[in-house]
């Protein structure tokens, strides 16, 4: 097809030239000329049809390459379409479905890829292609002509021209490269497509690879919550509170309130962010910021070399003339200036007459350099390309601040979408944290009766209600000074003062509701006064009692007398009855209630 074309632009060529000197021979014969101008006018002619011919064959042979491979790229795509349609409907089906042959031989018979279409509309653009770049006949007649008229001009000034263009092409060497100048443009042009299909096919690889990345996380951490309860299972919700209540109905052990050691384990009415998650969410924002700020000095470095090049402008704006300037009025009243006749005959009055007219010409060239034409047309970003980016930036923010709830979230949606799951999970966390916390609370108690062997347990009780006083005397300063604090001698946790703490009256120690519910459900008990020595605690009761004397001094003697010697003798046998013989064995205290002070 393309040698079918070529040879048709070829011979239409050649008819024109033909024509061409059929009429100059009948011009040259109204004036009598002689048969050299003839010759070489006919001269002439040939070498710009040759010169339109070699032109024509190539933009011909570039053209339907450039068709050739825009169809096979079709085909080639429809190809790789049915097989991807082959894999697409196996999956979605779950049994082969084989429809790739099939569907390549509709390819082949021009369902896919229109070949008739194709080709008549190659044939239609490819056969216009010299028109198309405005050229027309007697463009190579002309062309040759330039050439001849710069090498005379090179020949008379002596110019030195880098390509010299008084060496044309040979025809016979233009044959016989032919072939090889259109497999060249052929390769070129298929190296350049090839190179856009493989970029774009490693993009929409990229692509599909994170989206598989994101697809297999997620699917490895629904798999992992399915299978496994202590993955990721740190959200206390509503749950725990119903089976406190449950738990409660049955006098059992409740879980709720969380002491502090449990709390930074799970997540139990918190909304704020963990020091974990504030660290994460820091480096986020920080990454974030680091890239719109690498950005922002991008775009104040093009602002700044916009307004530098745009100073430099202004600063070398000129114009340069050159020769003799004249009006246009000037120009046409005075008109071209005939040559000096020189009368003669000969090589040598034609060199002369050559030299006078190029002289001539070069005497009336005006030339008007403007320095601006040349400068660099430099563009600033357009403001919509800020904005967006602007937009991104804040996004990129937001989300790096707010990744630790869009971390949160996830546990939302699949408490959502596997409700008994959930369930499970927390009936799971609520027995993990109530066996720690059992596990907790007996290394406290050993550490109570290693005290208690060591006669250190009083001290300790001094070291942690150390707070009491100064919070009794001024609760503001002791606020002020973090001093609002008790520990509680059983869990070791520490605690507010306030309605949820217990205060003995005697030795100021705490002991939280929760701990005292488990301890001694039912009685008001301090632990600190079960180890206190016998005859100092007679001898506090025996101030107790004293103080109670002196406020009933006014009533009758005989009758206060007697009621308080009895009640001494009774206080003092219960007492006895209660101390303890080996303080290395563990011994059950019974003893009555002591005063509770709840601050």
């Amino acid at each position: 097809m393309t040698q079918k074309m070529v040879d048709r632009d070829g011979n239409a060529t050649v008819l024109t030239m033909q024509r061409s000197k059929d009429k100059m021979k009948k011009m040259l014969s109204k004036i009598a000329s002689g048969p050299e101008m003839f010759e070489n006018l006919s001269r002439r002619l040939e070498a710009g049809a040759d010169i339109e011919r070699l032109i024509k064959r190539r933009m011909t042979a570039t053209c339907m390459v450039f068709h050739n491979t825009r169809g096979r790229i079709c085909s080639m795509a429809a190809v790789h379409t049915c097989d991807r349609l082959q894999t697409v409907l196996s999956l979605i089906l779950l049994y082969p479905v084989l429809i790739k042959y099939p569907c390549i031989w509709q390819v082949a018979k021009g369902v896919a890829c229109p070949t008739n279409e194709a080709i008549d509309a190659a044939v239609e653009q490819c056969g216009s292609s010299g028109s198309n770049i405005g050229m027309g006949p007697g463009f190579g007649a002309m062309f040759y002509q330039s050439v001849e008229s710069l090498n005379q001009l090179r020949e008379t000034f002596h110019m030195q021209i880098r390509v010299g263009l008084d060496k044309l092409p040979n025809m016979l060497d233009v044959f016989s490269s032919k072939q090889s100048a259109a497999l060249e443009v052929a390769q070129k042009t298929r190296q350049a497509v090839t190179i856009l299909l493989q970029m774009g096919l490693l993009a929409s690889t990229l692509l599909k690879l994170l989206a598989l990345v994101v697809f297999r996380k997620a699917n490895m951490y629904i798999t992992k919550y399915l299978s496994d309860l202590d993955f990721d299972n740190v959200y206390i919700g509503k749950s725990f509170e119903a089976i406190d209540a449950k738990r409660v109905k049955e006098n059992r052990e409740v879980l709720l309130p969380l002491k502090s050691q449990e709390r930074k384990t799970v997540f139990w009415r918190r909304k704020a962010y963990t020091k974990s998650e504030l660290s994460k969410a820091f480096v986020a924002g920080l990454k974030s910021f680091g890239f719109g700020a690498v950005l922002c000095v991008m775009f104040l470095i093009d602002r700044f070399i916009f307004e530098t090049i745009g100073l430099l402008d202004e600063v070398t704006s000129a114009s340069v003339e050159v020769g003799k300037k004249q009006s246009a009025s000037e120009t046409r009243e005075q008109g071209d200036p005939e040559p000096p006749t020189i009368e003669g005959d000969g090589i040598f009055r034609e060199l002369i007459m050559n030299t006078i007219i190029i002289l001539t010409k070069i005497s009336k060239i005006d030339l008007d350099f403007d320095l601006g034409a040349c400068s660099p047309r430099v563009q600033v970003t357009s403001q919509y390309y800020t904005y967006r980016f602007v937009v991104l930036w804040v996004c990129m923010l937001i989300v790096g601040f707010f990744s630790g709830y869009l971390l949160r979230l996830r546990h939302i949606i699949m408490d959502f979408f596997y409700p008994f799951r959930q369930r499970r999970r927390a009936i799971h966390l609520y027995n993990r944290l109530l066996v720690n916390r059992r596990r907790h609370l007996t290394i406290c108690r050993n550490l109570l009766v290693h005290h208690t062997r060591q006669n250190r347990l009083q001290s300790e009780a001094r070291e942690k209600s150390s707070a009491i006083s100064l919070y009794e005397k001024n609760p503001r300063l002791a606020k002020f000074l973090g001093q609002n604090k008790v520990t509680c001698i059983l869990c070791l946790d520490r605690y507010k003062i306030g309605p949820s703490v217990v205060i003995c009256p005697y030795d100021d120690a705490a002991m939280c509701l929760t701990c005292k519910a488990s301890v001694f459900p039912d009685t008001n008990t301090c632990v600190i006064c079960l180890d206190r020595d016998v005859i100092k605690l007679f001898e506090e009761r025996r101030r107790v009692l004293n103080v109670k004397r002196e406020c009933i001094a006014n009533l009758d003697e005989s009758e206060v007398e007697t009621e308080v010697e009895s009640l001494a003798g009774t206080e003092d046998d219960q007492t006895n009855e209660k101390r303890s013989t080996d303080s290395q064995q563990d011994v059950k205290y019974r003893t009555q209630s002591f005063g509770k002070k709840d601050v």
